[in-house]
């Protein structure tokens, strides 16, 4: 009973956070740790994109339910995520037990609407926010989807959420002399 609360609780928390999206901008936003159990490498080498998933969440069906809780994807650095969006990495789940942790920090946020990896032009849109803003990639990027199967009916209205763990870019002298 405990655990199909806390999967409960982990949805709500997370279509809460769809209801909020400011779907139109990109923004920064301090994010609070949250604990997630990564899954292995993904492979995509036979093209086919839901047979890393389905490994995914055969590898977390020994890990205490953990395939009934919200997935998500997982990119080393924005360079994975540019050259591949879409195709994450690893994926994730949110177990709020899980051994891994989505660090406490500054995070580029970023939404979209459409069916699962359909990003569009959503890197492109990160990346120049960060140039233009002043903040560099320090570590993962993460795509979650707020608004899933569980929430909408129309797989083309789920809602992704990309959020790119950043730091304000500092300052050199060099540059500060330049002005």
């Amino acid at each position: 009973m405990q655990q199909a609360y806390a999967i409960i609780h982990t949805y709500h928390e997370i279509i809460q956070i769809g209801l909020l999206a400011d779907e139109d901008n990109v923004s920064v936003c301090q994010m609070a740790a949250t604990p997630i159990e990564l899954g292995s490498v993904n492979d995509f080498g036979s093209g086919y994109f839901y047979e890393s998933f389905f490994k995914f969440l055969k590898e977390m069906t020994s890990n205490k339910g953990a395939p009934a809780y919200p997935t998500g994807g997982y990119y080393y650095d924005i360079d994975s995520f540019i050259r591949d969006p879409g195709r994450p990495s690893r994926y994730f789940s949110y177990v709020p037990e899980g051994r891994d942790i989505k660090e406490v920090g500054l995070y580029i946020v970023a939404y979209k609407r459409g069916y699962y990896g359909n990003l569009g032009n959503v890197p492109e849109r990160i990346k120049s926010y960060a140039s233009e803003q002043g903040y560099v990639f320090t570590g993962p990027i993460y795509e979650m989807y707020p608004h899933d199967e569980i929430a909408i009916d129309d797989y083309d209205r789920y809602l992704i959420q990309i959020s790119a763990s950043v730091k304000k870019r500092e300052a050199n002298m060099r540059n500060l002399l330049q002005v």
